[in-house]
């Protein structure tokens, strides 16, 4: 059976993960990738910090996206200067740190690397809270994905677990939406987890603590009245 977690260093993936411990049969592997981002490199350190903690076998994969796919957290695209500007920062409606159809890649990896390593569960961190920023978070849509990737694997029996969508039931405020992730990471007692994790846009450590990430994480950790791990040491 196993499980394959979808792991990007952030506060979201890694809870999700710590959940499919306990949810979810052996054995565990973890899939971070890189494919261009700001923050790419900082957060992969810390998924295999975090990969590491949970005892899951930990794999790697880049991805080199199309040039002039546009998104504000890839690197060199002129948007990335607008992403200091929050969450007014938009095009077409969407943030500037949309990437176009990234979960569509990110679950296509998972599904073949599960394929590969005979594991049928897939879990993702994506949630309700990213709907009206990031349409490739929508349940419809993960739902798709599940179904399209099972008949591109010649009906291998993967199953797609999105803890929040079921937690949150349609949560659509982002902060109450990150709140809660935080107070399941103290429910479950992994809430030290979340020292290791990654938010800010701009890649660094400490965190800028000016980006939309950063200002996200902050009001959620406010609203949840509990100390960031990662701030506080």
């Amino acid at each position: 059976m196993g499980t394959l977690v979808l792991l990007s260093g952030g506060m979201d993936s890694a809870v999700a993960a710590a959940w499919a411990k306990r949810t979810l049969p052996p054995p565990y592997h973890a899939l971070s990738v890189d494919y261009g981002s700001i923050h790419n490199e900082r957060e992969l350190s810390c998924a295999r910090k975090i990969a590491d903690l949970l005892g899951m076998e930990w794999h790697q994969a880049s991805v080199v996206l199309p040039h002039g796919m546009a998104s504000g957290l890839l690197k060199g695209h002129e948007w990335s200067q607008r992403l200091a500007e929050g969450e007014h920062a938009r095009e077409r409606g969407l943030p500037v740190s949309f990437v176009p159809a990234r979960n569509a890649i990110l679950l296509s990896l998972a599904a073949g690397l599960a394929y590969s390593l005979s594991l049928r569960h897939i879990v993702g961190g994506m949630h309700p809270g990213d709907n009206f920023g990031y349409p490739d978070c929508r349940q419809q849509f993960l739902q798709s994905m599940e179904r399209a990737l099972q008949l591109a694997l010649d009906e291998y029996p993967l199953q797609f677990h999105f803890p929040y969508h079921t937690l949150l039931q349609g949560e659509g405020d982002a902060v109450e939406a990150k709140a809660t992730v935080i107070r399941l990471a103290q429910h479950m007692d992994v809430l030290p987890l979340l020292k290791y994790t990654h938010t800010c846009y701009q890649g660094q450590y400490p965190p800028c603590g000016q980006c939309a990430a950063c200002q996200l994480r902050a009001k959620a950790f406010e609203r949840a009245g509990i100390a960031d791990p990662l701030l506080t040491g």
